[in-house]
């Protein structure tokens, strides 16, 4: 759950973003988890959320790093013919507390 403030927003500007982050992010890793056993690369994600390309890939790095999702060696060929790699979903016990955890703070 992270806003990167390259354009050196004021602080409200920064928070009301990373909140919407944080909904990304939630709603990106529910797609995840309701497709348990694929792997999906951010076009494969693009299709299913309303969030631009850049949000998505942003999210899914994120959450990598932080063991929700896990890089793959699988790739797929995106829109534009360029490979793109697949994620898949981390272990279950993990993502379904750190689900919960997201929930609530996108709710504030």
């Amino acid at each position: 759950m992270a806003y990167y403030n390259t354009t050196h927003e004021e602080q409200s500007v920064a928070d009301a973003e990373l909140r919407n982050c944080n909904r990304q992010e939630a709603s990106i890793l529910i797609l995840f988890r309701e497709r348990p056993s694929d792997l999906l690369s951010p076009w494969d994600v693009a299709v299913h959320v309303p969030f631009p390309i850049t949000s998505v890939r942003r999210a899914i790095s994120d959450m990598s790093d932080r063991g929700l999702l896990v890089k793959t060696t699988t790739k797929k060929q995106g829109p534009y013919g360029k490979s793109s790699y697949c994620w898949r979903l981390a272990k279950p016990k993990y993502v379904q507390s750190e689900l919960n955890l997201t929930e609530s703070a996108g709710s504030e």
